[in-house]
């Protein structure tokens, strides 16, 4: 749905050229900081022709439990984003002959190199905002970011409410077993 409607979409940033639009406002000079500003311009006023109930589409599945708006989606799919305070476009805007190369100087990694293992990738891509886990999908212990039909998350959280985590509950099983067996030694 975000390339159909090219908001604020990298690779329709990079491919987007003048003589792709009728539109004879547009800023045809040849200085690219008028020309992104220009190209700016457009997509936030596509973005705000677009109907706020297409943007939420991508929350649906969490407007119950959650303050996904149109604007959150949105602020997603910003090159300067507060969610996570992460810069999609922090090299600038790039030429698609440029994509998916490294700048000069820069060390290139694989992705396999700084993610080496699904664990490292869950765990570090977002700060630490998730948690790898070996429990299956329908355990009803693993949060899940698609799903259709009822959300299932919601037994998660009250489960973690109401429980804790596997860590918490080992720490507390271990500390009330600990201070059993030395009351029962006095």
């Amino acid at each position: 749905m975000w390339e159909e409607h090219c908001q604020f979409s990298m690779e329709c940033i990079s491919s987007y050229t003048p003589e792709d639009n009728n539109d004879e406002n547009l800023n045809t000079s040849k200085e690219p900081e008028a020309e992104e500003k220009e190209l700016r311009r457009r997509l936030q006023r596509n973005m705000t022709e677009t109907k706020e109930s297409e943007n939420e589409a991508q929350c649906a599945p969490w407007r119950e439990n959650a303050c996904c708006t149109a604007n959150t989606s949105a602020e997603a799919h910003e090159d300067n984003s507060y969610l996570y305070n992460f810069n999609w476009n922090h090299c600038g805007i790039m030429s698609k002959k440029c994509t998916n190369r490294c700048p000069a100087g820069a060390q290139c990694q694989k992705w396999t190199d700084v993610f080496p293992t699904a664990q490292s990738m869950c765990e570090k891509i977002w700060s630490n905002s998730y948690k790898y886990t070996t429990y299956r999908k329908d355990s009803g212990r693993c949060m899940q970011l698609w799903f259709e039909g009822q959300n299932p998350n919601k037994k998660v959280a009250e489960f973690y409410l109401n429980h804790g985590s596997r860590t918490e509950i080992a720490m507390k099983t271990s500390f009330t077993l600990s201070l059993a067996v030395l009351l029962l030694m006095l």
